[in-house]
């Protein structure tokens, strides 16, 4: 399909997202950056997809500067803003962090990843209890990841 329509963003991004399933975290990032470069405009999603490459290519500080753009257009993408957040969690800028997750869950009540990362950070760096809160509304919205960090808190407690 590129090869005949090397501007479609459909298989851009189902190119990025095959090659991020494989791990192939490095060679999924050329066709990502490329569908942000067509439609970075109008489509936040391609930002969002751009930032799930650069942070797992531990380029968070050019994610975040990715995300901020987005921001400062006021993008009502809930998932914008668990990605910024998240950025910001890696560079640790925490008060950030915790900023952009409150303002992805005011935008999805129901965002289990939002929740598990505020629920790490006010569990795990500013040691409040109100963390495992979160963590719970993750695990009942879906995120098998924050069961896991519930039942690795409560082995700890006993240990």
């Amino acid at each position: 399909i590129l090869a005949s329509e090397p501007e479609n963003l459909t298989a851009l991004l189902g190119i990025s997202d095959t090659l991020l399933k494989l791990n192939l975290n490095s060679i999924a990032e050329k066709y990502v950056r490329k569908a942000y470069e067509i439609n970075n405009a109008t489509d936040d999603m391609v930002a969002v997809n751009y930032s799930c490459v650069l942070i797992n290519n531990k380029q968070c500080l050019k994610a975040v500067v990715i995300l901020e753009k987005e921001r400062q257009m006021e993008s009502k993408n809930y998932l914008v803003y668990n990605n910024l957040g998240y950025g910001y969690f890696q560079l640790a800028n925490f008060d950030n962090a915790f900023l952009n997750y409150n303002t992805s869950i005011e935008l999805n009540e129901e965002n289990p990843l939002a929740y598990c990362n505020r629920g790490v950070l006010r569990y795990f760096i500013f040691n409040d209890d109100k963390g495992i809160e979160d963590l719970e509304k993750a695990f009942k919205y879906g995120d098998i990841e924050a069961k896991l960090i519930l039942e690795i808190v409560e082995r700890n407690k006993f240990s």
